[in-house]
């Protein structure tokens, strides 16, 4: 019988995860470590999952025997599920969640009772998620995030008052977003995001004074991004993506001796030098060297002369130079060495023979004096190769499967004097493989390893992990731990074999959210694989239709969303073609649209939806149309007399209009677009007169406008009109070569050019460079304002990074160390917020949340590894109530599971939840909130909000009413309410004496980050004298005044708040109160600050920085403030500045969409 299970996500605190109680392992057995096994003693440490006690520590020395748990962390199956697992002399540092504490610092020295929480940072089952753990000059650094300080740097000593914040390097809540440590002797460096300066690099000693940013590469808000750091020699590289000089640079832990070396590149450390990729005009993108000084740092040699770039990829340490694949144009990608010289620089072998290859060798391992790869010749299929730096000791050591075609080799994993691969020998299938590099000593590690059969059946070697001269790998067969020293039939299983699940229902397709429901495609025997649909309930929770009656497949898939309806390509059995299909998520809504063989992604135009498709017997590929909701498609074509449209591709929508490129037999290939009517149905322009054909490999559109690869091979952009239609210079008035890779955001695109991302809102004056990207990479998906995308970090691992189009707004998200994210899939967008997936070395899965920043990123969950005789996707979707993924159970294997999302989750970033708007009847992930309208509904949102953004707090209902009824009624205007809330007693009392002590304090303008925190921490129940005793001890405060006694402080005191000195009487009437400990600090900087005279003379000064706060939601730029507040000082109203602010774009865009 069909299983449908579904687990809720009850968030207990803000931020607050739980498990979902479906996910349990699949395997009964010992899985396989979820991270690299870390050596202490004579034992390895790693964390592994089993049946029943889930994720926890355990250690083996290599034997079965010697292979145990060693403490339940978390009892039951939730699992503790211990990361960054790092050895500090005898003592293992981890993190993990006991389920009582949240993730906090633990410490073991590998027994149970030797297992225990270093310190309870966050108190309560929040946790604060250690990170990066690394070991400098003997001590343990992480990063940890609380909700005082957010996430910043840490250190402990392995006690509990000796784990300590190193720094409140960006102080308030939002932290300094430290994505990763590195280490060099006693230091560490790191990037950092201060609140002034962006994103740049950091080092430290473990002390406050010895924590300190090395370089403003990004001038002013700006970032200069660094990532990618490595140590080599007495330096420490790293690359600057952004900022006003993007480059290579190194530093020696000072700020003098940190430079920029050359342009930007990913430095590999071999003896003592770093080599990279970097570009010139001159010489494309070649391979250089560098030693850390300037004139040290060079281009090694131009491999390919000339402009052209040479491809230098997979550039890997042998000896003291480096092994790579390169393309000198003459022979195509072939292996390469250097020694960092240009002499030393050479091809090692013609291997393929082929100047057009492309695919070059690849999966470069160093072992002993050589490196070993994979290549593959026209003689040859992909066989694994060694060199030892020369083209004398260049050879084949094995092709598994003699002749040109060959089978798959890949390393997995290397240890002791063996790498290991998965090779496929023609016979035996896939299997573990072992080798010193030579002929003979490559070898498979058992006869046949488990679950392969002498009938070719395959062994998924689903990772491997060196455990020192052993190696640790798991099975897809058997689901199964083994542990090999590389000798023939030395596996050894670690843990028994487990039952295999059933199929489970998934079938591999895409889910897809319309309005409060999740659309999927699953199966059961009855029905095979059909639409269903659930509203995270399992009530909800049904098949739609059958559309191919009885057990076979009607396979939807392709699914998209149109205003409440789900359009979708479906088989229904009566032919082999697929079909148009469309329901509301009813069986009586779910019809038949058009039998036409539907090719490509629908869009949708207006009222409409637009999707290619091939009307047999003809077999032209054209765009058909179809108004929302309704049985019956047309082509476009048939809408205008005459027209006849031979083919058509690259189908986008934009403001209403199907924009496409067809082929009328008149103009040829050219760009049209249709409003749905023949005569809105036309070419926009010919771009290559008469019968010519453009080349358009692609289309993009945001802000109402098209963009694409046009004449020359730059970028164009239309409006939809001839006259609109040409080329598109940058900022700099240069023409942008080669786009590629459009991908639209609200009111902008982006694209790459080359090797760098950018971004376009259709005027010259917003095309430009954001950063570099990399070779090959484009935006993986965009949500709300902003993109996602790929950069390979250090030791190749992947990050996803963020931007905005700004360099400020470009920040990295995550960097996965023992994790592979997966790209292909799973990216699922829920307005601004993203959720993505990371693989562990079994191959399970592990989701991820994000709002666009390292500290708004959580794990949610993870699931064991796929179910074998299922596709692997998890069909992920998102709704505002939660998310949607299929997940394991150990007997029904592949099924449904909805976890709720936590309260205050804002997709569309407008400040309103996204349960709030969904209970409205409005769109969460759409600024769709009319707060500017006549209507009542308009006035009470409008009254709702002010609510929200004056105080901090829901609306009662009563005081909501109130206000509405005075706008609908025309008693008060809308700038009248707004200038009423400024004068509550609520809003004077709570929200304005926080503004007014960051001027008593700092004499700025307050930061909105910080405001927003601290007026929280004053609902939360802490007072006005409170907070102010924490901006006393601020390390703001500390850095701008030093360190005063209370006589300096009083002074303070009299001259930022009265700006004179003080009385002799009153200086010793409050020096005393202050000596006596009648008084703190705060509490008599809090009383001056809300004395009579100071509340009067920064009236305008709160006036404005809370106006912007609450209606712009920022802190006001310097010359709006100034302006403003000599505006209020000269006797004017505010209701000025309120107006303006509600007739401004900025205002309107929080609420409504573009």
């Amino acid at each position: 019988m069909k299983r449908i299970l579904v687990a809720f996500l009850l968030a207990v605190a803000a931020g607050a995860r739980a498990d979902p109680a479906l996910l349990r392992d699949i395997n009964a057995g010992l899985r396989f470590p979820t991270g690299a096994p870390v050596p202490m003693g004579s034992h390895w440490y790693f964390s592994s999952c089993n049946d029943g006690i889930g994720c926890e520590l355990w250690r083996t020395d290599g034997t079965g025997p010697g292979t145990s748990l060693v403490a339940d962390l978390r009892p039951g199956p939730a699992g503790s599920d211990p990361t960054g697992l790092t050895a500090v002399g005898g003592v293992l540092y981890f993190a993990a969640n006991d389920g009582t504490h949240g993730a906090e610092l633990w410490k073991s020295d590998g027994t149970a009772q030797g297992t225990m929480i270093v310190r309870d940072i966050v108190p309560g089952s929040l946790g604060s998620s250690p990170e990066s753990l690394v070991l400098a000059g003997g001590r343990l650094f992480f990063t940890a995030t609380t909700p005082e300080s957010g996430n910043e740097l840490w250190m402990s000593d392995g006690s509990a008052d000796g784990t300590v914040l190193v720094k409140d390097i960006h102080p308030g809540a939002f932290g300094s977003a430290v994505p990763y440590l590195v280490s060099q002797g006693s230091l560490v460096y790191f990037t950092a995001f201060d609140g002034v300066s962006g994103q740049e690099p950091w080092r430290s000693d473990g002390t406050a004074a010895g924590t300190f940013r090395l370089a403003d590469l990004g001038p002013g808000d700006q970032s200069g991004s660094p990532w990618g750091y490595v140590a080599a020699g007495p330096y420490v590289f790293f690359t600057a993506a952004a900022g006003s000089s993007p480059g290579v640079y190194r530093t020696d832990g000072t700020i003098g001796g940190t430079l920029r070396l050359a342009p930007p590149g990913l430095p590999v450390a071999s003896g003592g030098k770093v080599f990279f990729t970097s570009w010139s005009a001159a010489s494309g993108e070649e391979l250089w060297v560098s030693d850390g000084t300037p004139a040290g740092t060079r281009l090694v040699a131009d491999i390919r002369p000339g402009p052209e770039s040479a491809l230098v990829n997979g550039i890997t340490p042998l000896g003291t130079g480096v092994v790579f694949s390169a393309n000198d144009g003459a022979t195509g990608n072939e292996p390469w060495f250097s020694d960092g010289s240009a002499a030393g620089t050479t091809r090692l072998a013609d291997i393929h023979g082929d100047d057009l290859v492309t695919v070059g060798p690849a999966q470069f391992t160093s072992l002993g004096a050589e490196a070993l790869f994979i290549a593959q010749s026209a003689v040859h299929g992909p066989s694994l190769w060694a060199t030892d730096g020369s083209q004398a000791g260049t050879r084949l050591v094995k092709d598994f499967v003699p002749g040109p075609e060959g089978a798959l080799v890949e390393v997995v994993g290397k240890a002791g004097l063996f790498v290991y691969l998965r090779a496929d020998d023609g016979v035996h299938g896939r299997e573990l493989w072992r080798t010193d590099g030579t002929t003979d000593g490559t070898l498979p590690v058992t006869e046949h390893t488990a679950g392969s059969s002498a009938q070719g059946g395959d062994t998924a070697i689903l990772g491997a992990y060196p455990a020192g001269a052993r190696l640790l790998y798991a099975t897809g067969a058997t689901f199964t731990t083994f542990v090999t020293d590389g000798a023939p039939s030395s596996p050894t299983a670690l843990a028994p074999p487990a039952p295999q699940p059933t199929r489970g229902s998934s079938c591999g397709a895409p889910s897809r959210t319309v309005g409060r429901l999740v659309f999927f495609v699953a199966y059961d025997p009855a029905h095979g694989c059909e639409l269903w649909r659930t509203d995270g309930t399992p009530g909800g929770t049904f098949l739609v239709k059958d559309i191919h009656p009885g057990p076979g497949d009607s396979a939807p898939r392709r699914l998209a969303a149109a205003n409440g309806w789900l359009y979708f390509v479906a088989r229904d059995g009566t032919s082999m073609l697929e079909s148009v299909w469309r329901t509301n998520g009813t069986e009586a809504g779910t019809a038949l649209v058009e039998s036409a063989d539907p090719r490509g992604d629908f869009v949708v135009a207006g009222d409409a939806v637009v999707f290619l498709a091939a009307s047999p017997p003809w077999a032209y590929v054209e765009p058909w149309i179809t108004a929302i909701g309704s049985s019956v498609a047309v082509p476009l074509g048939s809408l205008k007399p005459g027209l006849a449209l031979k083919s058509s591709d690259h189908l986008v929508a934009t403001g209403g209009i199907a924009y496409f490129v067809a082929d009328d037999s008149v103009h040829g290939i050219e760009l049209w677009r249709s409003d749905g009517t023949g005569a809105g149905t036309r070419l926009v322009k010919d771009l290559a007169p008469g019968t010519l054909s453009s080349v358009i490999p692609e289309l993009g559109v945001a802000a109402g406008k098209v963009f694409l690869n046009g004449p020359g091979g730059v970028l164009w952009a239309s409006d939809g009109t001839d006259s609109g239609t040409g080329p598109l210079a940058s900022s700099g008035g240069a023409p942008v070569p080669s786009p590629d890779g459009f991908a639209g955001a609200e009111s902008q695109v982006f694209f790459v050019s080359g090797t760098q991302l950018w971004r376009s809102d259709g005027t010259p004056a917003g095309t430009r460079a954001i950063g570099p990207i990399g070779s090959g990479q484009r935006v993986l998906v965009t949500a709300g304002p902003w993109a996602y995308y790929k950069v390979d970090g250090p030791s190749g691992r992947d990050q996803l990074w963020r931007t905005d189009g700004s360099s400020a707004g470009t920040v990295l998200v995550k960097e996965f160390v023992d994790e592979m994210p997966n790209w292909s899939v799973g990216l699922t967008r829920f307005g601004r917020r993203l959720y993505f997936h990371a693989q562990d070395a079994l191959g399970g899965t592990v989701t991820y949340r994000t709002e666009g920043t390292a500290a708004s990123t959580v794990r949610l969950f993870g699931i064991p590894a796929p179910d074998p005789l299922a596709s692997g996707s998890l069909s992920p979707a998102a709704v505002a109530s939660g998310f949607f993924a299929f997940a394991i159970d150990p007997v029904a294997g592949l099924e449904p599971s909805f976890l709720a999302s936590e309260p205050g989750l804002d997709a569309d970033g407008d400040g309103i939840p996204d349960l709030r708007e969904i209970d409205a009847g409005r769109d969460p992930e759409r600024k769709d909130n009319d707060i500017f309208s006549l209507t009542q509904a308009s006035a009470a949102l409008f009254a709702m909000q002010q609510y929200r953004d004056f105080l901090a707090r829901e609306g009662d209902t009563g005081g909501v009413d109130y206000w509405a009824s005075m706008i609908g009624a025309g008693v008060r205007s809308r700038s009248q309410v707004i200038d009423f809330f400024f004068a509550s007693p609520e809003f004077q009392g709570v929200i304005a004496p926080v503004a007014r002590l960051y001027f008593a304090y700092f004499r700025r303008i307050p930061d909105y980050d910080g405001l927003q925190f601290w007026f929280g921490y004053s609902r939360a129940g802490h007072s006005l004298e409170a907070i102010s005793d924490l901006f006393a001890g601020s390390p703001e405060f500390g850095m701008t005044y030093g360190g005063l006694d209370n006589a300096a402080f009083v002074s303070l005191v009299y001259q930022n708040i009265l700006g004179r000195a003080p009385d002799v009487n009153g200086f010793a009437y409050w020096k005393g109160r202050l000596d006596s400990g009648a008084m703190t600090r705060g509490q008599l900087m809090a009383a001056f600050s809300e004395s009579p005279e100071y509340r009067a003379l920064t009236y305008s000064d709160v006036y404005v920085t809370m106006t912007y706060a609450a209606m712009l939601r920022r802190a006001p730029d310097p010359a709006g403030f100034a302006f403003w507040v000599g505006y209020l000082d000269a006797g004017n109203s505010g209701l000025a500045l309120v107006d303006g602010f509600l007739g401004s774009a900025e205002y309107r865009a929080r609420f409504l969409p573009d």
